[in-house]
């Protein structure tokens, strides 16, 4: 399609991870002649992503847009997760035309019928159709009104807006050039193909600022043209030239990518094994892989960690350093290391200076044992992809801390946390490091980032994950964000930041939706929620965040204290109305959700709204159970064909596994070293699963801890049937969907 696509249109490249609905638009437009019109009804992802910059390119240069619609109303497709948008555009080859056109960006507010008005027939319908496109084609100026607003910009203006974006991923390359050099070590993502606890599902690239186009065009962050709040425009309106993007003067990156953080980014239990086993002769009983002196481990020298598989080892706290694992371990704007729950292996040394240290036994640990991963096959730890670029593959010493902590996901709370320990942070996290700390020291950029000014503008250049609260920002994101500029604090202003900022600091960061609202489970109250004004919610109304914000007002250039506090006061409001629509949202999909079997939904989809109740464990395959819990011992391959195993007391056969492909051909023999081997075998072959496959050498406890597994397996998937439907019919066919995948995986491309 890609191909398609570039024969059609030279020039234009389109990201191997756009959505398929991005190779329409150029195909389509193929067949227009110029001044033929364009209308494609699709996912507003677009206006916003990586993958979406190449089609605003190819747009801006081929076509004058005029309109762009999307409703705040009304989903446009009832089961989509996805929020929709109309564009209508006119093939145009002349430039001029196509840079002073003016793009409406229409938002709806209400639904569409009620704008149309009533429509007895076709006709009726018709006109009121072209009405409203005539209305919405004459409007010169940004228009709002109590049904619609517009927002006009023209193809020029969106275009150098692209250029700006452009030489803001070209400064970011230079400085990761200029480190990389600095260092020796490159800055590149690793693939996240064998990181579980990462989610790239938005596309970004690997490279996250090689979007720039070769016309020089770098992308925009058009979704904020239909759903940012009046109050956002007002203040770019009056305030704008006090606003930078983040990118200008922070480098923004993601934490690190482990490779393995089940081995990476254990658990600290020092503790907890301490108190459960107080002496040394209990010490003898205590479940640690590989033997360490109490005494070691009471002084310090020594911790005991959790690897993600639920093993112990001990391993010379030297090695070890506190680490952020996620947005969950900060409550708020500073970080306490006492709350972290993880550690990270910080090894430089050569294997030869390792020599006789409880490391060097955790290290050959994870190079023969297999952690299970939802993202790959399970293998060991040296032997996935980002911990084989290494040399060695342990080292994660050259991670470079940030000033700032940045999260990829949030949903009701805004933090961004000042780093001042220079903690390293887990990829689902971001370090910021602030380029130039005179002019813009850390503690002045965390004051204003947790300001609500920021915490309400982020929304516009995020994503939200489907149709509910989850915001997702990605790194480039984070970039373009526009934020209060910090190098306009006056020596008052700054005093004013620090002040309310240490406040803050003092206290755990509440979430940012009525109180009410967060208690709300059902729809039908939410709906009554909903006609009561709006209320504060407790975050709110501290008068430490309102000295905060009024404090970034007075940055952002707002000299009159009356007029700080009513921008405030819109300020607060804009925002509390925002995540109570969010929350809204999210309790009546968790309400559908729970009621999905009377929306007649298919087994599939309801399987796959199950797969996300279990647990990691609970979605490993058979296999990749085997792997990440047993040594791999003996290697066997398991034949086509139907399995037979001989009786226990066969003198001559007990311990070998019979299979037969066709009747009156002869059977494949497959000898395995005792009887426990050959029923584990035989009951593998009877789920289906065949190839090459590792098992333990004894396997009477592989063979008890399987047929454990297959029951508790049973057990789950009717339970989690149940949960979805009180058809027995459809709870039978749902239950074993889960199993088989539960047995053999889940398909990929389910």
């Amino acid at each position: 399609m890609r191909e398609l696509c570039e024969r059609a249109w030279p020039g234009l490249k389109l990201s191997g991870r756009s959505d398929l609905h991005c190779y329409f638009w150029p195909h389509a437009a193929s067949f227009l002649s110029d001044n033929g019109w364009f209308g494609f009804l699709v996912s507003s992802s677009w206006l916003d992503v990586e993958y979406g910059f190449a089609l605003q390119e190819w747009a801006l240069r081929n076509f004058r847009i005029h309109t762009i619609l999307e409703s705040t109303a009304e989903p446009w497709f009832e089961d989509a997760r996805v929020k929709t948008c109309a564009v209508i555009m006119q093939r145009c080859k002349d430039e001029v035309k196509r840079m002073s056109n003016a793009l409406k960006f229409v938002r709806l507010t209400v639904p569409l019928r009620e704008i149309l008005g009533e429509r007895l027939d076709e006709s009726s319908r018709q006109k009121a159709a072209e009405r409203f496109r005539n209305l919405v084609a004459e409007t010169k100026k940004d228009a709002v009104r109590s049904d619609f607003r517009i927002i006009i910009k023209t193809q020029a203006e969106l275009w150098n807006e692209g250029l700006r974006v452009a030489r803001l991923f070209e400064l970011q390359k230079q400085r990761e050039a200029a480190e990389a050099k600095s260092t020796g070590e490159s800055h590149a993502d690793s693939s996240d193909d064998d990181e579980e606890e990462n989610d790239e599902e938005s596309g970004s690239p690997q490279d996250p600022f090689a979007t720039v186009l070769p016309s020089g065009y770098g992308g925009g962050k058009w979704g904020k043209y239909l759903r940012a709040p009046d109050f956002y425009f007002r203040i770019m309106e009056q305030f704008g030239n006090r606003f930078v993007q983040f990118g200008e003067i922070a480098t923004i990156r993601r934490g690190i990518t482990s490779g393995c953080d089940a081995f990476f980014m254990p658990r600290d239990v020092s503790a907890k094994f301490l108190a459960d086993y107080p002496t040394t002769s209990d010490w003898k009983d205590a479940p640690i892989y590989s033997p360490s002196k109490r005494a070691e481990v009471e002084t310090g020298r020594v911790k005991l960690i959790l690897a993600g598989n639920g093993t112990v080892h001990p391993i010379e706290s030297v090695y070890l350093a506190p680490e952020v694992h996620s947005l969950m371990e900060i409550d708020g704007p500073t970080i306490d290391v006492g709350s972290l729950k993880h550690l990270i292996l910080l090894i430089a040394d050569k294997p030869s200076d390792l020599r006789g240290t409880h490391l060097a036994k955790y290290l050959q640990y994870g190079e023969k044992t297999s952690f299970a991963s939802s993202k790959s096959r399970a293998g060991p730890v040296p032997k996935r992809s980002t911990c084989a670029a290494r040399d060695p593959w342990y080292d994660l010493t050259h991670t470079k801390r940030g000033h700032l902590v940045w999260p990829k996901s949030q949903q009701y709370r805004h933090i961004v946390a000042l780093n001042s320990d220079g903690l390293i942070v887990n990829c689902n996290l971001y370090d910021v490091t602030i380029t130039d700390q005179v002019l813009n020291p850390p503690r002045i950029v965390a004051a204003v980032l947790n300001s609500t000014l920021v915490a309400l503008f982020k929304i516009y250049f995020g994503r939200y994950a489907g149709t509910e609260g989850n915001l997702k920002t990605e790194v480039i994101d984070v970039n373009l964000l526009e934020i209060p500029d910090p190098r306009d604090a006056t020596p008052k202003v700054v005093t004013k930041l620090c002040e309310a900022f240490d406040r803050l600091s003092k206290r755990d960061t509440q979430p940012m939706v009525e109180e009410q609202f967060m208690a709300c489970r059902s729809s039908e109250r939410v709906q009554k929620l909903k006609e009561l004004p709006i209320s504060l919610p407790a975050e709110l109304r501290m008068d430490d965040r309102r000295d905060l914000d009024l404090a970034v007002f007075e940055l952002i250039g707002v000299s009159d204290a009356n007029e700080r506090q009513k921008l405030c006061d819109q300020l607060y409001l804009e925002t509390a109305k925002h995540f109570r629509e969010i929350r809204v949202v999210e309790i009546k999909k968790q309400e559908q959700r729970a009621k999905s079997q009377d929306r007649g939904l298919r087994i599939d989809e309801l399987a796959l709204d199950v797969w996300d109740a279990l647990t990691e464990d609970e979605r490993l395959s058979i296999p990749e159970w085997i792997e990440s819990n047993f040594p791999r011992d003996w290697l066997a391959t398991t034949p086509d064909g139907s399995a037979k195993l001989p009786d226990a007391d066969d003198m001559l056969d007990a311990a070998t596994v019979f299979f037969t492909s066709t009747r009156g051909t002869r059977a494949t023999r497959l000898n395995c070293p005792t009887r426990a081997h050959a029923e584990v075998i035989y009951q593998l072959a009877k789920l289906g699963i065949r190839g090459d496959i590792s098992l333990p050498n004894p396997a009477e406890k592989l063979a008890a801890d399987l047929s454990l597994r297959l029951s508790s397996i049973d057990r789950r998937a009717d339970e989690l049937a149940r949960s979805r439907s009180t058809d027995e019919s459809r709870i039978e066919d749902l239950a074993a969907l889960l199993k088989h995948w539960m047995i053999l995986g889940k398909p990929e491309n389910t």
